[in-house]
């Protein structure tokens, strides 16, 4: 059922030309495509794995700009200090291990994400939490670049174009 969901999203999203999703998780910390097409098929595990092992189709389709559920789900609770180091440290952690001379697409090794669940974002102690986030990361000066979903999304697919030989949109 939940396959199905997230398919006939997909399906829906691309049919109205969405550029971009940000409720899938596959990764955290990069634009992605999703198989759009053909249909993810359900294994049957009780056949060979022969039968069923294939290489994943190449993705098209709209990109994905996930998230971490941590940001939409966590910052209601009383401890927002403890998520707030959580960002904190996984955004060092990228810092860290990326490739500085940058992966060529829009000058960024990483994208940080902030996806907030409607519910919280509004609460005093989320919107205080939210804010020191933003201004430690707005301390990295020009490292540091803020940029929507639909930006990121937009310069990721122009730069796999590019790569593939195709004009962009």
């Amino acid at each position: 059922m939940h396959r199905r969901s997230h398919q006939a999203r997909g399906e829906e999203a691309a049919r109205h030309e969405f550029l971009y999703d940000s409720s899938l998780m596959h990764h955290d910390s990069q634009p992605y495509f999703t198989p759009a097409d053909p249909p993810i098929k359900a294994l049957d595990f009780s056949q060979p794995a022969s039968s069923w092992l294939r290489p994943t189709p190449v993705a098209r389709g709209y990109a994905r700009a996930g998230g971490d559920t941590v940001w939409l789900y966590l910052p209601h609770l009383a401890m927002c200090r403890l998520v707030e180091e959580m960002w904190k440290d996984k955004f060092m952690w990228l810092w860290d291990n990326s490739n500085s001379e940058g992966s060529g697409w829009a000058d960024f090794d990483f994208i940080f994400p902030i996806l907030m669940h409607p519910d919280t974002s509004g609460m005093a102690h989320v919107i205080g939490m939210a804010e020191r986030v933003v201004l430690w990361l707005k301390g990295w000066g020009e490292d540091v670049e803020f940029c929507t979903h639909e930006q990121i999304a937009g310069s990721w697919e122009k730069e796999k174009d590019k790569d593939n030989g195709k004009g962009g949109r």
